[in-house]
């Protein structure tokens, strides 16, 4: 999952009630993207190897638009998926 351009902020989704928590972050056609995520490891996890993977779905159109126009299911299909393995060491 290697892209080229800067992240993009996420945008308020146009579909249903606004929350803060909830955003649109779909690629228009042929675009690429850099997502960067953080989260912290818990304190009680064992020392060792952590492996931390990522995997990119796709979906042809939001399964809410599905929905509201009755059209069934929407598959996701699985584009790819990246791993990585982190050293964890004693706090």
């Amino acid at each position: 999952m290697d892209c080229h351009e800067p992240p993009a902020k996420g945008k308020a989704s146009p579909m249903g009630p606004h929350r803060p928590d909830v955003f649109d972050n779909r690629l228009a056609p042929l675009k690429v993207r850099t997502e960067v995520y953080e989260w912290q490891v818990p304190k009680n996890i064992p020392k060792g190897t952590l492996r931390v993977r990522a995997t990119l779905n796709y979906r042809r159109l939001p399964q809410s638009v599905a929905d509201l126009v009755k059209i069934g299911t929407i598959p996701i299909i699985e584009i790819c998926t990246a791993q990585e393995e982190v050293s964890v060491k004693q706090h």
